[in-house]
């Protein structure tokens, strides 16, 4: 490596243009970058889950498309509404990829009379009524049709609902900026019109990022530029730092397209991230040079001999660091497995501009001029050796306080609840929440269940003793927190009563099959559709319910009981096989699976990292002191969290981790510099007091540059953004005080034997 560092020293202009070559190369694929916030592409396509929601679709279709709702204050039965509900539909069948579209126009109810029965659609002509009699037809079918209201009409009949079924593999990404378009053709008159469906939420995610980007990344460049500015005062510490983080986002971003990864909710922090960590070895290695010109050295040898002293900590700081984010590959989730890859590779193209371009400028430039390094920054490095005089006098006492605040916050953590729905995700006042309110409030929820009843042979639905268990499971959901329920049940106790003239008393399954089978035969001779129901030969068909997602703990829970209900009365083996197969199994699985594989990552993370420090620094001793701050630092996060009722969620999941590899670059930059002034007299105070003045002050700026870097992600669109943001914040500043109080406490007290060696000056 010292080789190439010459190199790089004695061709600086060779050095720059194949960087500039590399940057070029890599910028090009950021143009087709493209974005993904369907949390179902989150998964794995080989997941069991998407396996079995795949097959799902195939057999029933989509069990939720693209809704769009009106809210009328007065109620939507005029005819101005109703009339603006037909044309909309009328326009959204026009579409190609689209099944069906369902409204309260077109509903289907049965109508029974003294002589017959009939599957008629809500409105007479299933269009909007024109007169005061065809509106109270209307009115009285919709809102006496108990699969009708909560489904398609609000029981106050002040919204309804046009449900929009797309084909299966129709590109609902496609369709959806279409339906807008129509939909924004027909807002106002009275009418308030609301658009629900995975496919809009991520479009309009997809924009805020966007915009997230356009504003957060030219923030987070002004705060590097003034902190640079406030650290060295010069024009060459301001820009080479800045050159080498924006290289290293070109570099990342580049390598993420060409592996296949899109944009999320998760990497588009990515670039941002980088800038407040990539800049740490270049402040590093800057401060150490201007020591060396601040001694007389001959520029060259001033160089040389930086890079001599700092290939080391850089190669150790960004190869733990990479070590952090890696460790992300046990993650559960796709995002969290290609963030981590990314932010791995922007971290070690910033180690590699920082050993070769960093040399190559330098020697392009003439010397700085250099202040006297301890009274340059007067007020910082008087604050700095106060503290460590503090420290080094109290040493006893600075590792009891900080047992004692481990302890504190280690007792909070049983306190912590995990929270990852969207309404934490995203804030109470995002469009997307406000939606889904409206939706639970106006509908029966927002979120769905689906359980597959399959008898395995034809016409199995039709036996009176599998309605009646379906039935019975329909009223266990109700029993447990699910709004409304669909299935063939509703619709054969109706056929039931009507068939009876209206006799409530009929309002149950029939007894014999035969009766069932006449009962389902007229219906679908009445023109009565089945949907997604049953099969077409009733070998199969599905419960749906419909309830408030709440918070993920709630999903969680009811998947829970569930399954146990389903354990218990259909146990596999028998001749009924039941199953839940829709939307709430998947997110319980990503729930439960995210939480586990993140606290496996944590774990892993710290003894990783801790191992790669034992390696790089020759020393088990070393390692282990290194590992202090982060344990402690992710204890304090935790423990912060929990007194103050901040939940865990999909991105505060990540801020252990993501602090454990930041953070381990302040312990192995004071432990490098400790050792390397330790050795030249033995003296363990003066090495602190040296190590403070030189290190201290670059880690004190370096945690201040990052903090400040993730501080600005509470500008952040999505509220577990700004959440992930101002942790970070905090982490790093604990980080850097656990480094320069607990580690300096450590080694002046105790001296290891590991202080006296360089293992990674072997072989230079």
């Amino acid at each position: 490596m010292s080789r190439l560092i010459r190199l790089a020293v004695d061709h600086p202009i060779w050095t720059i243009v194949i960087t500039l070559v590399l940057a070029v190369g890599l910028a090009i694929p950021m143009f087709h970058m493209t974005q993904e916030t369907d949390f179902r592409e989150f998964l794995d396509d080989d997941d069991p889950i998407i396996v079995l929601l795949d097959e799902a679709e195939a057999r029933y279709g989509k069990s939720w498309g693209i809704m769009v709702m009106l809210f009328n204050e007065d109620t939507i039965f005029n005819e101005t509404t109703l009339t603006k509900v037909e044309q909309m539909t009328d326009a959204f069948e026009q579409l190609p990829g689209i099944k069906n579209v369902t409204t309260p126009l077109n509903s289907q109810t049965i109508v029974g009379s003294a002589t017959s029965i009939s599957v008629k659609k809500a409105a007479p002509g299933g269009v909007a009524p024109t007169t005061p009699e065809e509106m109270d037809i209307f009115r009285t079918r919709v809102l006496e049709d108990e699969n009708l209201v909560g489904g398609v009409i609000s029981e106050s009949g002040q919204a309804a609902l046009i449900n929009i079924e797309l084909e299966v593999g129709a590109d609902d990404y496609a369709l959806t900026p279409e339906i807008v378009e129509i939909v924004d053709s027909y807002r106002g008159d009275g009418d308030e019109l609301y658009i629900y469906g995975d496919a809009y939420f991520d479009t309009v995610m997809a924009e805020e990022m966007e915009s997230d980007i356009a504003l957060l990344f030219p923030l987070a460049i002004l705060v590097m530029v003034a902190l640079l500015f406030a650290s060295f005062m010069t024009i060459r510490g301001i820009l080479v730092p800045i050159a080498i983080v924006l290289l290293s986002v070109v570099v990342a971003m580049g390598a993420m397209v060409l592996l296949g990864f899109p944009m999320t909710t998760m990497s588009f922090i990515a670039p941002i991230l980088l800038l407040a960590i990539g800049i740490a070895d270049a402040i590093h290695v800057l401060n150490r040079y201007n020591e060396e010109i601040a001694k007389g050295t001959p520029k060259r040898q001033a160089i040389l001999n930086t890079m001599e002293e700092m290939k080391g900590p850089v190669v150790m700081t960004s190869l733990t660091t990479a070590a952090g984010f890696l460790s992300l590959l046990t993650a559960f989730m796709v995002p969290q497995r290609h963030f981590g890859i990314v932010t791995a590779i922007g971290v070690l193209a910033a180690m590699v501009f920082s050993l070769f371009l960093i040399p190559a400028i330098m020697s392009l430039l003439k010397e700085p001029r250099v202040r006297d390094l301890s009274k340059g920054l007067r007020p910082l490095t008087r604050v700095l050796m106060g503290f460590e005089q503090v420290i080094a006098g109290h040493r006893k006492t600075v590792l009891v306080v900080a047992l004692i605040i481990f302890g504190v916050m280690l007792a909070g953590i049983p306190r912590l609840r995990v929270e990852t729905s969207n309404e934490e995700f995203l804030g109470k006042d995002h469009e997307a929440v406000q939606i889904l309110d409206f939706t639970s409030e106006y509908f029966s929820g927002d979120m769905n269940l689906l359980v597959e009843f399959d008898t395995g042979h034809r016409d199995g639905l039709k036996d009176p003793t599998v309605l009646n268990a379906m039935l019975d499971f329909e009223t266990f959901l109700l029993e447990n927190g699910v709004s409304k329920t669909f299935s063939l049940t509703t619709l054969v106790r109706q056929m039931n009563e009507r068939f009876n003239a209206d006799d409530p008393a009929f309002y149950v399954i029939p007894d014999q099959q035969n009766m069932i089978s006449q009962l389902l035969l007229l219906f679908t001779f009445s023109g009565g559709t089945l949907g997604n129901m049953a099969l077409g030969d009733f070998s199969a068909g599905t419960v749906m319910g419909m309830y408030k997602m709440e918070s993920s703990g709630n999903v969680s829970r009811l998947s829970g009981v569930i399954q146990d209900y389903l354990d218990e009365h259909f146990p596999e083996g028998g001749d009924l096989r039941v199953r839940m197969i829709g939307a709430t199994v998947l997110m319980d699985r990503m729930f439960t699976q995210m939480n586990q594989s993140q606290l496996v990552g944590l774990a892993s993370t710290i003894a990783a990292v801790t191992v790669l420090v034992m390696i790089l620094m020759g020393s088990v001793v070393a390692g282990l002191i290194a590992a202090i701050p982060l344990i402690l630092t992710v204890t304090v996060s935790m423990g912060i969290m929990a007194y103050t009722g901040q939940p865990l969620d999909m991105m505060t999941l990540m801020v252990s981790v993501v602090a454990v590899g930041i953070g381990v670059d302040y312990s192995i930059h004071f432990i490098s510099r400790f050792r390397s002034e330790y050795r030249t007299d033995q003296n363990a105070d003066r090495a602190l007091q040296k190590t403070i003045q030189t290190t201290g002050r670059g880690i004190t700026y370096n945690a201040l540059t990052v903090a400040l870097g993730f501080f600005i992600l509470i500008f952040a669109s999505f509220k577990g953004i700004r959440t992930f943001g101002w942790q970070i914040a905090l982490t790093m500043v604990v980080s850097a005080l656990s480094a320069i109080s607990i580690i300096p406490a450590i080694l002046v007290q105790w001296t290891p034997k590991f202080l006296s060696r360089y293992p990674w000056k072997r072989g230079a």
